[in-house]
């Protein structure tokens, strides 16, 4: 029998300093219920697909990923990861996003002839970006922390990253500007995975994500929904994507559906609309799970941003 973990390890895509890593830095912080006593250590990995793999062979306990932003949409790398593998959501926090321009200390504005970030950083950044003139390069990086410690071990003095502010603390940087995205009200949606599925109560504002393989045949899509408005269920958001040729029979051009539905799989209108769902499709529950956005929102300071 193994020995139970010393702490709670939470994987994140990306390096020390990324923005999920922050967001899950301030969940645990927030939720006692989720560090279980433990002290929280955070695990950096080069892609989704490795953080996956990560959390499934019990590397780490939990991973945080972003799903959707406010402004760039879904990311649909996340999402079909989730529907691929076995992992369950098991909550959900909403963060406010701000972005600062950083750069190797004593360097100013003027100097700087490329700024270098994620391109879901870079797109949230456009007006500022193009304020800039011609003479600036904007490059793409793995990473927002990626680009950020980059400068800093080259010591590339005409280079300035768009990353996190606490990215530019790890690394010995400066902040030339705090809160260059476009939009202050723009916020990313995370969504923390583990292997063994949670019963939300109704006291913690549940939603349930669904991913649905419907046939295509005419009224398959109105039947479906159905299912939901019969029982007075909100559905949150509804997104499709091509069915992933990992599953089986899978044909070109037929889709995933993944929804989102208010309430937890405990409560019999959400357990009768999915016995009446899978009547009709094939249904696979991909979490039913506590929002935290709530403890979040009423935070002032520190603001995290999106999930590179």
């Amino acid at each position: 029998m193994s020995a139970p973990p010393a702490t709670r390890r939470v994987a994140f895509e990306g390096q020390a300093g990324a923005h999920s890593e922050s967001v899950g830095l301030a969940l645990f912080a927030n939720e006692p219920s989720l560090r279980a006593g433990l002290p929280v250590e955070t695990v950096g990995y080069e892609t989704f697909d490795k953080l996956f793999e990560a959390v499934a062979q019990g590397q780490a306990q939990f991973g945080i990923l972003p799903l959707e932003n406010s402004i760039t949409g879904t990311f649909y790398k996340v999402l079909d990861l989730l529907h691929q593998h076995s992992l369950h959501i098991v909550g959900e926090t909403i963060r406010h996003e701000q972005h600062s321009l950083v750069a190797m200390p004593g360097v100013t504005m003027e100097q700087i002839t490329e700024i270098r970030s994620h391109p879901f950083a870079i797109e949230q950044c456009r007006t500022f970006l193009s304020s800039l003139g011609k003479h600036v390069a904007i490059g793409q990086a793995l990473d927002t922390a990626a680009s950020a410690a980059e400068i800093k071990a080259k010591n590339l003095t005409f280079t300035a990253a768009i990353a996190d502010a606490r990215a530019a603390e790890l690394y010995g940087l400066s902040v030339l500007q705090r809160g260059i995205e476009d939009d202050p009200n723009n916020v990313t949606r995370y969504v923390l995975v583990a292997r063994e599925p949670v019963i939300p109560q109704r006291h913690t504002d549940p939603r349930t994500t669904l991913s649905v393989g419907l046939k295509n045949q005419t009224g398959a899509f109105f039947k479906a929904l159905s299912v939901f408005a019969l029982r007075e269920i909100n559905i949150c958001k509804i997104e499709s994507r091509p069915s992933p040729r990992s599953i089986r029979l899978a044909k070109p051009w037929e889709y995933i559906l993944y929804i989102d539905v208010d309430g937890s799989i405990a409560d019999p209108p959400i357990s009768n609309a999915l016995r009446h769902l899978q009547e009709l499709a094939i249904v696979r529950v991909l979490g039913s799970y506590p929002r935290f956005q709530h403890q979040a929102a009423q935070q002032s300071s520190p603001i995290y941003g999106i999930g590179m």
